[in-house]
């Protein structure tokens, strides 16, 4: 068994056409869906708007990105990830829209799970926000190997911003031609 541990990644693109803006009237509303737990109330579905892209350019991508950072994924990837990690993820109603109307069949990825201990210490430098122990970013990190035990898919208890996955996930998604997302191991 392959012990990598892979950072789920947004594809560099060179046009922001393909990243959609979440519009709702709470803003901080977006950042439930990166908290490492299941959603157990009922949730509007937010609204992200792709403004400069049609729906035909956004259908040939598996996974799509916003300013949310979190993952909207079609059903494709939705079937895969229920059926490698069906206790570690949860598919959340999204309002897709187009310059030409809404897309249909993608859900916002909420990763149900996180992990503690996954970082390695030595290999890791942290920033912080200023007068405060939460973690901003990283100069630099480096994941232990197997970290995710026997997990799948989870967020980094310390840092939500991080969505980490197991070989095994990488490996099937890969296969998926126009996937939208990269794989970087961080292990």
């Amino acid at each position: 068994m392959n012990g990598n541990i892979y950072l789920w990644s947004v594809l560099e693109r060179s046009s922001q056409e393909y990243v959609g803006e979440y519009q709702g009237d709470n803003p901080q509303a977006r950042f439930i869906y990166k908290q490492g737990a299941k959603i157990t109330e009922k949730v509007t579905a937010p609204k992200v708007v792709f403004n400069d892209t049609t729906i035909n350019k956004l259908k040939t991508f598996h996974c799509l990105e916003s300013n949310m950072m979190v993952p909207i994924v079609d059903e494709t990837i939705s079937e895969i990830l229920g059926s490698l990690a069906p206790n570690a993820v949860q598919f959340m109603d999204v309002v897709v829209l187009a310059k030409d109307g809404e897309l249909t069949g993608y859900k916002i990825l909420n990763v149900t799970k996180e992990c503690d201990d996954l970082l390695d210490e030595e290999n890791t430098i942290y920033n912080y926000i200023p007068s405060t122990e939460h973690i901003f970013g990283f100069d630099q990190f480096k994941y232990k190997k197997g970290c995710l035990g026997d997990n799948k898919i989870a967020r980094n208890k310390i840092y939500h911003g991080h969505l980490i996955v197991s070989h095994e996930i990488k490996e099937t998604l890969e296969k998926i031609e126009n996937l939208g997302v990269n794989f970087i191991n961080v292990s």
